[in-house]
């Protein structure tokens, strides 16, 4: 396996033929032990028995050279014993890359599914993670099987309990190894050891330092298990001189890292000044000098002949783990015992060397089939030579055709080239005549190129005549602009080469007009603009989101102590009026945090199908007292609107924001606009405007007449806590908000102003194409008394918890509470009643609401819900639009909303 034999180019057609002939031939030698077994058969004799099914456990992925070399052996062993593929199984459990339970689990079912119809008698378990996997499922999987394990030495194998175990170690030996160097470098006076320090390597180590510690005082030694993998080289490149360096199956490093052992092999002798010994067949060829290895397919095989003598009856096991041994053999590359000058000395006589020179023939084969080539060439050399005469003048014919076509491809290219000697025009091809505006060649021949560039490029353009005309060399692909005759100024990108034309030192220039590709790209840096300004507000929104959850639980308290202390005092005055300030306080807080999940679209909503005419003509009463009698409103409608879906409180406060920022602009007396209209954007459209989407939208616009802005405050009137107005007359949050719900109904917004012209803002709704269905008016405004249903709450904030349980009292329910979802199940579970309602916070740990929802349910299923929270996360809706058939109330609510949102949870109409 360590001879490269040489390899032979043959023609197709002959190796076709062998191909046909090795088939052949493999065919007959496997049909004829067949038709020889059915010969020797005897009339009426029985089929032979069924052999024993063998599966190998290998702990590794595919791929990897000691596992699959065991492996080989196993089944080369088997073969040879007439085994067939369908008596032996190799399952790849590649445990150390996944260790997880989950994992093992479906390793076992696997198994277990694969294997369901085969009685398994021998198990060879390819390594220590094999192993233990086989001492923990293997009762239960293979109940009837011997365990033959392959695994490293020192190694605690399976449980006593489990009988019937064989072990054949692949142990590695490091002192022959030692003796082999010492012996070929009997100056040595220190040992380094590559090794590591894992659970599965340590084994190794411990039988290194064992096989070594005879020799310790008379050498030094010094091993790599405490270093990381960068300083074990460095190690390795600085040892001084008489020292050897012999390399441990495995390596990992004082980190816990692992690597692939031929790889470390590699660097450990590139890096190395000193000769470089290892413990296994597979780092033959790799860069050592050789060792006393052990050959992988040896333990495979010897692990068969084990397996099938104890299966035959002629070995018998006395003890529950019985260890085999395993052998080594001396092995040497020959490319390094030259290098490192001991190829003359004595080595073992049965030791095996690779790469040794070749023979004569293989030494000279080159030179003598060179030699045999060259004298095939110089004969049809010599034919060719009494056809040269003809061939000549064919050439000459040939060659004058030839500088006629390129004379035609030069000038009739799609790109302009042209010649310059002595910085001036000597050659324009018509592409060249074409891009500066020439009409013939006339005009640019014998002018100064210089004169065709403008004035920001011609810098650059006198950098690179230096390097063409002074360094002879080529000019790299640049972009500049040049100059028509006209003036017209054009991008183009241009290279040269150095040439001599007409005799006379010169450049090939080859120039494209790339000015189409330069407006795309100022196009596209624009379009990148816009979506980096896009993301940076989405970003402010979840910060936002989190701000506003947080913020409503404690509004929350706030609301709901405000209004049950002002509920049971009823004197002094003074006292309820400070009440009164507290809770209309905590109620502005409130609208700002709905501003502030608006903005970030993490508001719940119930939309409605509207007819936005309607919607806001209802408004115009109150929109007129917002911007009081100084500003003229203008309503004007477009007839047969297209319906919009949307939440009517969300386009109240869209309309009342705009609004307010129109207020403000005008200084003193000025006119608004509202008006709607039908829009519909194509393709093409949309591709030359950002942020459009084809399709058919309602439009909704709002303008006035005042001082307008500039284009530094349009770009940022949609971020976050952003306003123009002073210190406490704005929260910044308006048109924020405005941009989210907008957003959120997967429509768009333009804004277009002017300093001192005034602005417009147009809100672009898509059109509602499903079926329109009646909507109930929720009536409110007073408390609603329960009747003595019972109430389970379950809130993970104690002090809403608390203030909850306070409130449903008031209002005449019997109260269960919770602070946590798995509180909730007990307490269901314990009540023998009915519970009529279940009031929960959305998010919390453990589960969510809903899930907690479901699982009750199950107890009770007349169990009806109501669900709360500052912040959903989409658990009870959609991108922010509430599912049908729930009942939900955003925190902070009033006495008065939750009561009524109660009612209506309970089925009662509100």
């Amino acid at each position: 396996m360590f001879a490269t034999q040489p390899k032979c180019n043959t023609g197709a057609p002959v190796t076709k033929t062998i191909r046909l002939i090795c088939c052949f031939f493999l065919f007959f030698s496997l049909l004829m032990p067949s038709l020889s077994q059915a010969r020797s058969l005897p009339e009426g004799a029985k089929a032979p028995v069924e052999r024993p099914k063998i599966l190998v456990l290998d702990a590794y992925p595919r791929g990897l050279p000691i596992p699959e070399g065991i492996n080989r052996g196993i089944l080369a062993a088997l073969k040879e014993k007439g085994f067939s593929v369908a008596d032996v199984f190799i399952e790849n459990l590649d445990l150390a890359r996944t260790p997880t339970s989950d994992y093992r689990i479906s390793i076992v079912n696997l198994l277990r599914h694969k294997l369901a119809d085969k009685r398994v008698e021998i198990v060879i378990t390819n390594g220590a993670l094999a192993t233990e996997f086989m001492a923990k499922e293997g009762k239960d999987l293979f109940p009837d099987a011997t365990v033959l394990a392959l695994i490293s030495p020192n190694y605690q194998i399976l449980s006593p309990a489990y009988v019937r175990v064989m072990n054949i170690p692949w142990q590695v030996d490091p002192a022959g190894t030692l003796d082999v160097a010492l012996d070929l470098f009997p100056e040595t006076r220190q040992v380094f050891v590559v090794t590591g320090a894992n659970d599965r390597i340590l084994p190794f180590l411990d039988e290194a330092k064992e096989a070594f510690g005879s020799r310790e005082g008379k050498l030094n030694f010094e091993y790599s298990n405490k270093m990381t993998h960068e300083e074990m080289l460095q190690r390795v490149a600085s040892l001084p001189k008489n020292t050897i360096v012999i390399y441990s199956p495995f390596f990992s490093d004082s980190t816990g890292r692992t690597f692939v052992p031929a790889e470390v092999v590699v660097n450990v002798c590139k890096v190395a000044n000193s000769p470089v010994f290892a413990t296994l067949e597979e780092y033959l060829g790799s860069g050592i000098v050789g060792g006393s290895l052990l050959r992988t397919e040896d333990v495979g095989e010897n692990a068969v002949k084990i397996a099938l003598d104890y299966l035959s009856g002629q070995l018998k096991l006395t003890e529950p783990v019985t260890t085999f041994a395993t052998s080594h053999w001396v092995a040497f590359d020959w490319r390094e015992l030259t290098r490192w000058k001991v190829d003359h000395l004595p080595r073992p006589e049965d030791s095996i060397i690779i790469n040794r020179p070749q023979t004569l023939w293989g030494q000279y084969k080159i030179p003598i089939i060179v030699a045999m080539i060259t004298f095939l060439f110089l004969t049809a050399l010599l034919i060719a030579l009494l056809l040269l005469n003809r061939r000549l003048q064919r050439t000459k014919d040939e060659a004058i055709e030839s500088k006629e076509r390129f004379r035609l491809l030069v000038e009739n290219a799609p790109d302009a080239i042209f010649v310059r000697n002595k910085e001036c025009f000597t050659f324009l091809n018509n592409a060249a005549l074409t891009l500066l505006g020439a009409n013939s060649a006339e005009d640019l021949l014998g002018t100064p190129i210089i004169e065709r560039y403008h004035l920001k490029s011609r810098g650059e353009i006198l950098k690179r005549m230096t390097l063409l005309n002074e360094e002879r060399k080529a000019a790299p692909l640049t972009q500049s602009v040049c100059l028509q005759l006209d003036g017209t100024e054009i991008d183009v990108e241009s290279t040269a080469v150095p040439i001599n034309f007409q005799g006379v030192e010169g450049a090939l220039v080859f120039m494209r007009n790339i000015t189409d590709r330069v407006e795309e790209e100022k196009r596209r840096q624009h379009l990148e603009e816009q979506l980096h300004q896009a993301q940076k507000i989405e970003s402010i929104g979840q910060l936002a989101g989190g701000i506003a959850h947080d913020y409503n639980n404690m509004l929350s308290v706030i609301i709901g102590r405000t209004e049950l202390a002002q509920m049971r005092i009823h004197k002094p005055e003074s006292l309820h009026n400070d009440l009164d300030q507290i809770l209309q306080a905590a109620i502005r807080s409130r609208n700002i945090t709905q501003q502030l999940l608006a903005f970030a679209r993490k508001q719940i909503i119930a939309p409605r199908v509207l007819d936005l005419n309607e919607t806001v003509e209802s408004m115009l009463t109150m929109l007129k007292q917002l911007l009081g009698e100084n500003i003229d409103l203008v309503w004007q409608p477009k007839k047969g609107l297209w319906p919009v879906e949307l939440d009517p409180s969300q386009m109240d406060q869209i309309l009342a924001n705009l609004c307010i920022n129109a207020r403000d602009a005008i200084a003193d007396i000025g006119k608004m606009t509202i008006e709607t209209d039908r829009v519909s954007f194509d393709q093409a459209y949309c591709h030359d405007h950002a942020g459009f989407i084809p399709g058919d939208y309602v439009m909704l616009a709002v303008s006035d007449n005042g001082c307008g802005m500039d284009k530094k405050t349009l770009d940022k009137i949609f971020e976050p806590f952003f306003t123009t107005k002073g210190l406490g007359n704005g929260t910044g949050l308006g048109l924020s908000m405005v941009y989210g719900v907008v957003k959120q109904h997967n429509g768009f917004i333009n804004v277009y102003s002017e300093p001192g012209e005034g602005t417009t803002f147009r809100i672009y709704l898509p059109r509602y194409t499903g079926q329109i269905a009646e909507e109930c008016e929720a009536v409110g405004g007073e408390l609603l008394k329960g009747q003595g249903e019972t109430v389970l709450v379950v809130e993970d904030e104690a002090s809403i918890l608390t203030l909850i349980e306070e409130m449903l009292s008031d209002f005449g329910y019997k109260v269960l509470t919770a602070n946590s979802p798995s509180e909730a199940l007990d307490l269901a579970s314990a009540h023998q009643c009915e519970i009529h309602l279940l009031i929960t916070d959305v998010v919390m740990p453990e589960m969510n609401g809903r899930v907690l929802a479901g699982r009750l349910q199950l107890k009770h299923p007349q169990l009806k819900c109501l669900y709360m929270s500052g912040y959903t996360a989409n658990v009870i809706a959609h991108h922010g639009v509430l599912d049908k058939g729930i009942h939900f109330i955003q925190k902070p609510f009033s006495r008065i909303d939750f009561s009524i949102h109660i009612r209506k949870a309970l089925g009662f109409n509100a």
